[in-house]
C-alpha cells in the first residue's frame, strides 16, 4: 500500500512540474510575440506615417480635378477621384519615384497643377 502510495505522489509531482513548465513557457511565448508584434507596428506605423506626410506634400500642390468638388486641394478633398490619386500618388513613392516624377505623372494624368507648381515640373 504505502509502495503505491509513494508512487502516486511522485507521479503527481512530475505532473505539477511539467503542468508549471508548460505554463511557464506558453506565458514567456506569449510576451516574446507581443514583444514582436509591437515592435512591427511601430515600424510599419512609421513607415506610414513619413509616407502619409509625403504623399500630403505632393497632394497639397494639386486642386482636385474631379470636376465636382469646386477645386478643393486635392489634399483635403474627400471625394472617391481625390483618394484614387493620392492612391497612385503612395504606389508611386512605394516604388522610388522621386517627387518631381510624381508630380510630372500625376499633371500629366489628371491635371490640377496649381500654377505656382508648373514651373517646377519635369515635362
Amino acid at each position: 500500500m504505502k509502495r503505491t502510495h509513494k508512487h502516486k505522489n511522485y507521479n503527481n509531482r512530475i505532473l505539477l512540474i511539467s503542468a508549471i513548465g508548460l505554463l511557464v513557457f506558453a506565458i514567456v511565448s506569449l510576451l516574446n510575440l507581443e514583444l514582436d508584434v509591437k515592435e512591427n507596428v511601430g515600424i510599419s506605423t512609421s513607415k506610414a506615417t513619413s509616407s502619409d506626410v509625403r504623399v500630403t506634400k505632393i497632394a497639397s500642390k494639386f486642386i482636385c480635378s474631379c470636376g465636382s468638388c469646386g477645386g478643393e486641394p486635392l489634399d483635403l478633398c474627400s471625394c472617391e477621384h481625390a483618394v484614387k490619386v493620392r492612391q497612385y500618388i503612395q504606389e508611386y513613392l512605394l516604388n522610388n519615384k522621386s517627387e518631381d516624377q510624381i508630380v510630372a505623372l500625376i499633371s500629366k494624368s489628371y491635371g490640377g497643377l496649381k500654377p505656382q507648381f508648373e514651373k517646377n515640373t519635369i515635362k
